[in-house]
């Protein structure tokens, strides 16, 4: 699987309407799994890769979704590795988020409790 540039498909854990939008897209999952599973195993492994289908359109929008999933066949640990790299990239952005209020405070917060490199206070 080729890496997927998530940030260039809107994903920003920084965004407010980034995570409307993820949490929509699971709220319609929970919903679609309540449904009955199918009962061959191939049925319901090609639910499941649909289903995951459905949430990337809900996510990122119909023709990004088909971007991100062409030519991936319905095979769970496929969709699985999809998924995982969506939320390490989410994982990533909170990381870097973090860091950077980090190094804003290290640098701008008063100098209290052995901070020296912050700017004086007034």
């Amino acid at each position: 699987m080729n890496e997927i540039d998530w940030r260039s498909y809107g994903v920003d854990a920084d965004s407010a309407a980034f995570w409307d939008k993820y949490n929509a897209a699971v709220k319609n999952a929970a919903e679609r799994e309540k449904e009955a599973a199918p009962k061959l195993e191939s049925d319901r492994i090609r639910k499941y890769c649909n289903d995951f289908r459905n949430f990337y359109v809900d996510l990122i929008g119909e023709e990004n979704a088909k971007a991100v999933l062409a030519d991936l066949p319905d095979n769970k640990r496929c969709f699985d590795e999809v998924y995982a790299s969506l939320l390490k990239c989410i994982h990533d952005q909170k990381a870097e988020s973090t860091r950077r209020i980090a190094g804003i405070l290290l640098k701008y917060a008063p100098k209290i409790r052995g901070n020296e490199n912050a700017a004086p206070t007034v």
